[in-house]
């Protein structure tokens, strides 16, 4: 599953995408468009941004880098999502 992000509709990508097919048994599908409820990782980016980042104590990239460091190292333990 591919979002539409330029990437994923770039001439190139479209090109690949036949010989994925046959080599690697690959069926690449795209969401519809403007549903980042279906992307897990716009789901994933959304706890973390608004749930469990400390905005409120991030100064400067460092910090940043180090709080987004900290929950992807928690994801699983301390993070979970449930879609039940």
């Amino acid at each position: 599953m591919v979002d539409n992000a330029s990437i994923h509709t770039s001439h190139k990508f479209k090109e690949k995408i036949a010989g994925w097919m046959i080599e690697k048994k690959l069926i690449v599908c795209y969401l519809p468009t403007y549903s980042p409820e279906l992307n897990l990782i716009e789901i994933l980016w959304k706890k973390v941004k608004y749930e469990w980042l400390n905005l409120l104590s991030i100064m400067n990239f460092k910090e940043f880098e180090h709080e987004v460091k900290r929950v992807f190292n928690s994801f699983g333990q301390e993070y979970r999502i449930s879609f039940a």
